[in-house]
C-alpha cells in the first residue's frame, strides 16, 4: 500500500486564474513520483565512478534507468 507524495489540481483554462491544464498536471505528478528513483539512481552512479562496477551490475543500473525514465515520461 502506498500513500500520496503530492496533490495536483487543475483549473479550466478559462479559469481566471489560467492554471495548468491536464496534460500539464499529469507530466508534473510523473515527475514528482519519479524523483526517488532518479535520485537514488544519480546517486548510485556518482558512487560508482569511484568503485569499479561488474557488467551485470550496469546491466541492472540501466533496466532501473529506463525504468525510472518510463515512470517520469509516462512512456
Amino acid at each position: 500500500m502506498g500513500y500520496p507524495i503530492a496533490e495536483c489540481r487543475t483549473t479550466p483554462i478559462s479559469n481566471w486564474a489560467n492554471g495548468p491544464n491536464c496534460d500539464e498536471a499529469e507530466a508534473t505528478a510523473r515527475l514528482i513520483s519519479a524523483a526517488p528513483d532518479l535520485l537514488n539512481l544519480a546517486i548510485q552512479y556518482r558512487n560508482d565512478m569511484h568503485y569499479p562496477v561488474a557488467p551485470d551490475s550496469r546491466e541492472r543500473r540501466i533496466a532501473a534507468i529506463d525504468a525510472a525514465i518510463s515512470k517520469a515520461t509516462g512512456k
